[in-house]
């Protein structure tokens, strides 16, 4: 991200300004770059199985994907580096970047990276500011609940190495944001870790919910739904109570990425917070996943799922893999046709998650069937329509992008 004020934000700008006007095809922009198979660390629910294979990619598997990818394209353009644990190869990172600078679309490409947050040597740091990468960090909360899931390969914590990690970060002043992921474990205490994010200093944070795929196929991780629903429920009552105070004190704000785009959802119909919560969703349309091997996933939340695997680009062109006829698929996704969806009255779910949905009903029957967390939706969407409009609950408290700026 350019410093606003430089010569290169203002020419960021431009550049953006110019390919909007000029441009008017559309592909794919959000590509999650599998950099390696390799993990330092054996979380428990790990959807690609991290650590079990060693193989890394090549940047010319990226480079030759990034070519296509540019091509009549209008969107930003943005890289995810994923793994396994993508900071165990930070050479790898930088020459993969070195070549896609190269090239004249170079400058088009933002670039973040997904980390375990255990790996921040002097070198990631550099690599980081050089780069200018966002960051963001998986970790499930406090050390007693960090430690139930993500673990070392001897079962020792990570939660110190992550902690020392963030500090590092600071310390830098390379802003960042946290992941979590509900379980069966956390699920409880989403309010406790609010309050552990409050006390160490961390403002953008997302909870996602645990999936059944990679290790996580044999682990009794799920959280509850009446559970999640409920606490869910405390999560945006904790909210709306931490943001009130910050409106005219020292406005350091929490917000959390899934209760924001379900408000802007309600508010703001037909805008698209995030393409998640999207029907069609993003898959195939705005996101893609590429393997080690360059197999290219319609998203990566199948990661290793060989059903939903559309080409690869070592053997196949990007315009070939985008006609598989399961991109068509995902973009005809329409709530008339979801089983179950046709008669309720809060189509502002759009369905949730297809991936989940297929994992949870191990069926890919599930791309048309309502969502196992149908009635979390229809609550949650509720509760939330009930605060913002009977009782007028500034929606700042909730999105960032209502909060007016002074």
């Amino acid at each position: 991200m350019f410093v606003k004020g430089t010569p290169e934000y203002y020419m960021d700008i431009a550049r953006r300004d110019w390919i909007k006007k000029n441009i008017v095809g559309h592909k794919p922009s959000c590509i999650v770059v599998k950099i390696t198979q390799d993990c330092n660390l054996r979380c428990k629910y790990c959807y690609t199985e991290g650590g079990k294979n060693k193989q890394d990619i090549s940047p010319e598997t990226v480079v030759k994907l990034y070519d296509q990818l540019a091509i009549n394209n209008n969107s930003e353009l943005f890289c995810t580096f994923h793994g396994g644990e993508p900071l165990l190869r930070p050479n790898l990172i930088a020459e993969t970047i070195e070549r896609l600078n190269q090239r004249y679309y170079g400058p088009r490409i933002k670039y973040q990276v997904q980390t375990n947050g255990t790996l921040f040597t002097d070198y990631a740091i550099e690599l980081i500011k050089k780069y200018k990468i966002d960051v963001g960090i998986s970790i499930d909360g406090y050390k007693c609940i960090n430690d139930c899931t993500r673990i070392y390969p001897d079962g020792s914590s990570s939660y110190e190495s992550v902690e020392k990690g963030m500090k590092k970060l600071y310390e830098n002043n390379i802003l960042f944001g946290v992941l979590f992921l509900i379980t069966k474990h956390n699920v409880n205490h989403l309010t406790d870790i609010l309050d552990w994010c409050k006390d160490v200093g961390i403002d953008r944070i997302g909870f996602n919910t645990f999936t059944p795929l990679g290790y996580g196929k044999e682990e009794d991780l799920a959280p509850d739904i009446n559970e999640l629903t409920q606490n869910v429920i405390k999560e945006i009552d904790w909210l709306i109570e931490y943001n009130q105070k910050e409106i005219n004190t020292t406005r350091k704000f929490i917000y959390e990425r899934e209760i924001e785009s379900y408000v802007v959802r309600i508010l703001n119909p037909e805008k698209c917070a995030h393409m998640c919560t999207d029907i069609p969703c993003g898959a195939g349309k705005y996101h893609l996943s590429v393997d080690v091997d360059g197999k290219i996933n319609i998203c990566d939340c199948f990661y290793g799922m060989d059903d939903f695997v559309i080409g690869n680009i070592n053997t196949q062109s990007l315009d070939e893999i985008l006609q598989n006829p399961l991109v068509q698929e995902f973009n005809g996704r329409t709530i008339d046709k979801l089983e179950g969806c046709q008669n309720c009255d809060n189509h502002i779910c759009h369905g949730g998650c297809p991936s989940h949905n297929v994992l949870f009903l191990n069926s890919k029957d599930g791309l048309y069937k309502k969502s196992y967390k149908c009635n979390y939706y229809n609550t949650i969407y509720k509760y939330l329509i009930q605060k913002l409009e009977n009782e007028h609950v500034n929606p700042a408290l909730l999105a960032e992008m209502y909060l007016e700026v002074k």
